[in-house]
Parts: C-alpha cells; sequence; structure tokens
C-alpha cells in the first residue's frame, strides 16, 4: 500500500502560524446554509497527471498536498517573522498552499538524515518546498468555483544524501526540482467544500546531472481512498468499484469520496488509490 508523506510535512511546515489561520465554516446571517468562503480541503488530494509537453515522464499519478488559509494583516505584525505572536487575519484575502509529493519526500529524506550534531544538514534553506497563491475572490463565483492565477514555484535543490551507517549506500541522488502551479480551480459548495480541483503544472528536474522539464494537467480529489483489489489470479489489480462505495455499502470508519464524484473517479493501477479521469463540468 502505497503511503503519502505529502500531510506529515506540510504539518510539519508549520504553514498554520507561517500563513495564516485555516478556514472553517462560518454560518452566513440570514442563511440557512453555511456561506462558504473560497477553500480548499486540508491534506493529501490524490492526482492524475495529464503531459501536455516537455521530456519528463516521471510523473503519472501521486498526491499533492493543499492547504487554504486566511493570511496574517500585514498592518498586525511582521507578516515575514514567523514567531510572531501577535498578528492579526486578513478576513478578506483567501491564500493556498501547494506542496508536490515529490518535493516532500526530499524534505522527508533531509528530514530523515540530517545530523546536526554530526554538522550533518541535507536541508534546503534557501527555497520553499510548497508554492503560495491568493485566490482571485473571496467567494465562489455563480458556478460554485474558485480560482488561484498563479502560485510562487517550490524548489528544492539538494545535495546527494547516503546512509550514514554505510556512505556507500546513496539513499538519494543530488537533485534540483521545482514545481510550479498555476491556474487552479476548485469547486467549493457546502456538499463539496473545495474537494475536486485541476490545476496546470510547470516541472523541472536535475536528478544526478540530467535535466528535464514538462508541463501537466493536474486533476485532484480528496480524501485518498484507497482502491486495491485482486483480480481472477489473485494477484493485486485496481477495482474502481471500491472508488463508489457509499456508507450503506462499506465498513464503519471507511474513507469514502463524495458520490457527486463516482462518474469522474476510476482506481489508477499505478498508485491503487482513486484519481479523476475527467471532471465536473467548468473545472
Amino acid at each position: 500500500m502505497k503511503k503519502s508523506k505529502i500531510l506529515a510535512t506540510l504539518v510539519g511546515l508549520g504553514t498554520t502560524a507561517a500563513l495564516g489561520s485555516l478556514l472553517v465554516l462560518a454560518p452566513a446571517a440570514g442563511c440557512s446554509q453555511p456561506q462558504l468562503d473560497c477553500r480548499a480541503a486540508r491534506g493529501d488530494f490524490a492526482v492524475k497527471f495529464v503531459q501536455q509537453s516537455g521530456t519528463c515522464t516521471s510523473l503519472s499519478s501521486g498526491f499533492v498536498g493543499l492547504q487554504s488559509s486566511y493570511p496574517r494583516d500585514p498592518s498586525s505584525c511582521d507578516v515575514n517573522d514567523p514567531n510572531a505572536t501577535d498578528c492579526k487575519q486578513d478576513y478578506d484575502k483567501v491564500q493556498l498552499a501547494i506542496q508536490s509529493e515529490v518535493l516532500g519526500y526530499m524534505l522527508w529524506n533531509a528530514n530523515d538524515y540530517s545530523d546536526p550534531s554530526a554538522g550533518i544538514d541535507y536541508h534546503d534553506n534557501d527555497h520553499k518546498p510548497y508554492g503560495l497563491g491568493e485566490f482571485r475572490d473571496i467567494q465562489p463565483d455563480g458556478d460554485d468555483l474558485c480560482y488561484v492565477p498563479a502560485l510562487s514555484s517550490a524548489r528544492q535543490d539538494m545535495i546527494q544524501i547516503v546512509d550514514p551507517a554505510d556512505p556507500s549506500i546513496i539513499i538519494q541522488p543530488p537533485q534540483d526540482i521545482t514545481t510550479s502551479f498555476s491556474n487552479v480551480k476548485l469547486l467549493v459548495t457546502t456538499a463539496t467544500p473545495g474537494t475536486i480541483f485541476s490545476a496546470d503544472l510547470a516541472y523541472e528536474e536535475t536528478i544526478d546531472g540530467v535535466s528535464c522539464s514538462a508541463t501537466y494537467k493536474v486533476m485532484g480529489v480528496w480524501p485518498p481512498v484507497y482502491c486495491e483489489g485482486v483480480d481472477a489470479a489473485g494477484d493485486p489489480a485496481p477495482d474502481d468499484s471500491l472508488c463508489k462505495l457509499t456508507p450503506e455499502t462499506s465498513a464503519p470508519g471507511a474513507v469514502l469520496l463524495n458520490k457527486d464524484y463516482f462518474d469522474y473517479v476510476v482506481c489508477d493501477p499505478d498508485i491503487f488509490y482513486c484519481v479523476p479521469s475527467s471532471l465536473p463540468p467548468g473545472l
């Protein structure tokens, strides 16, 4: 079973303090339904990458971490100080952070194998592993869509990481990877509060001296639902039916997708998680 380390890494960055307060549902005055600001579900999205151009072929499916928040108000504190405690939030803006799985794994390895006591630090302290951008509008448009036109580029540039017990074992070759997300669109309603999205991705990598670049269309859905079944021979195989379980047809406590997405998802044969094969109108 493939596990994503994105969420743990994203939370480990302290983004709640550094970026702003997390979004919560708040009832609007005089309305029976909550009035939602633009947002994304917080955590890992299972995604499909559809290559548009370029020579990199390393991305096909996987995970990205999303987190939306109200930014800190620069009139209330030094927003560049992550340790500032007197900051107020700017509730007239909403921002989105996105971190890709590939950068999450790089950061995870740096955390695991750095040893400050021995003077070993593999972290890239010059770049951020996540991109950050602002929603175009505070609330969804008439089609229940929210837009983030562009995010800052995320990058990790690391030297080779080796096993401290045996330096001949290479944990991670030297690599420099940059991800730039743009044209992000999320469907935001009370039933689907930022749990499916599309985006464009520009991707660049240099791994062990070999470089490539590519552009992708990205489609993602939350929560990640595991969908490994078995074929007639008893071998692991994708099972689309596991992407379409309901509370009535699943075990108690099972992780389920919104039924509104059943027509758009399939079980990916590479990661055995449900990913979009198409998108709702507008996305």
